[in-house]
C-alpha cells in the first residue's frame, strides 16, 4: 500500500502474536484509515496464513471492545444526488466514508463476539467470515479513496471533509 505510515505511538500494529480479537481492537482503536486498512490486510492474511492461533488470548475478561472506534472523522460529509460534478465528488466521497465505517462495523463484530464466548459461542468460520468482509470492505474503501484522490488531486478523500456542500440538484 503507497500510504504505508509508522506505527502509532501506543500502538503496535497487528502481529502473530496477538489473537483475533487484540487485531481487531488494534484496528478499531486506530483512528487513521490508512493505517486501519493497513491494519486491516495485515490481519486478514495472518488469520488466513494460521500465524494468529486464536480467537482470544487467554486470559482476555481484560478487553473490551470500544464504545465507537477511534475516527480521524465523525461525520461522513453531505453527499449529493450525482448532478453536477461537484456533486458525484461528494458522492464519492461519501462512499469512501461508508465503506472505512464497514471495516470498522466488520472488527466490531468479531470484537463484541470474540469477548462474549460464554454467550455465543461462535465457531472459527464465523470469524473466518467476518475477517473477509473485513478485507472485502478495505478493499473497497482504498479503491474508491484512490479514486477520490484521481479525482481531486491534493484532497485526503478519508479526512478533509471541506469539500463543501454539494450544489443542490
Amino acid at each position: 500500500m503507497d500510504n504505508q505510515q509508522q506505527p502509532m505511538p501506543g500502538l503496535p500494529p497487528p502481529g502473530p502474536d496477538d489473537s483475533l480479537v487484540e487485531c481487531a481492537l488494534k484496528v478499531l482503536n486506530c483512528p487513521d484509515p490508512w493505517r486501519k486498512a493497513d491494519y486491516t490486510y495485515a490481519t486478514a492474511r495472518m488469520w488466513r496464513e494460521g500465524m494468529i492461533k486464536c480467537v482470544r488470548p487467554t486470559p482476555w475478561q481484560h478487553l473490551q471492545a470500544p464504545d465507537r472506534p477511534a475516527r480521524s472523522d465523525e461525520k461522513a460529509p453531505r453527499r449529493g444526488k450525482g448532478g453536477t460534478l461537484a456533486s458525484r465528488q461528494a458522492l464519492l466521497h461519501s462512499a469512501v466514508h461508508i465503506e472505512n465505517w464497514a471495516v470498522d462495523l466488520s472488527w466490531d463484530v468479531v470484537a463484541r463476539f470474540g469477548l462474549r464466548p460464554e454467550e455465543y459461542d461462535m465457531p472459527r468460520e464465523f470469524f473466518d467470515d467476518f475477517v473477509k468482509v473485513a478485507e472485502d470492505e478495505c478493499r473497497h474503501f482504498t479503491a474508491l479513496a484512490k479514486r477520490l484522490e484521481v479525482r481531486l488531486p491534493g484532497v485526503n478523500s478519508t479526512l478533509d471533509l471541506s469539500l463543501g456542500q454539494p450544489e443542490r440538484d
